[in-house]
């Protein structure tokens, strides 16, 4: 039987603990991901966002 990590993403062990804090994927608290998203919501509701038209306007200034 071929496991889907080690063939999708070439991934070799997959044994290790991903809920310990060495190996978790993520770096924020659930508290801090709270506030970002509060803040991200503030922004938006404010106009304080940039539509893809504008990123890629903005990206195209980049090259």
């Amino acid at each position: 039987m071929v496991r889907e990590a080690a063939v999708a993403y070439a991934v070799e062990d997959v044994s290790c603990d991903l809920f310990c804090e060495e190996h978790s994927p993520c770096q924020y608290t659930v508290g801090e991901v709270k506030t970002m998203l509060q803040q991200n919501r503030e922004d938006y509701q404010n106009g304080r966002y940039h539509t893809m038209s504008k990123v890629d306007s903005i990206m195209d200034g980049w090259v």
